[in-house]
């Protein structure tokens, strides 16, 4: 009972967390489109920058993809306590 209501509210900060790391990963992946979609972005960035930022966009999408998962699981944690 104890644990379960330890549980119960550490649950809420950690969703929170895995919310705002979702929103950060996604605000980053924007700011790299629009770094890309800048006028003369390719020609004034060297192109060792440039695959820096692929690779940096590759990785945001399974990191994103994970941070989502992590917080439906919190999210469903949470419900299922809180229906108890």
């Amino acid at each position: 009972q104890k644990r379960r209501s330890n549980r119960k509210k550490e649950l809420p900060q950690r969703r929170d967390k895995a919310l705002a790391a979702v929103e950060q990963a996604e605000a980053r992946k924007r700011a790299i489109h629009d770094l890309y979609a800048s006028p003369g972005f390719y020609e004034r960035t060297s192109p060792t920058e440039v695959e820096a930022l692929v690779a940096e966009e590759a990785s945001l999408g399974p990191k994103i993809e994970a941070l989502i998962s992590e917080w439906e699981a919190l999210e469903s944690e949470l419900a299922a306590l809180d229906s108890e």
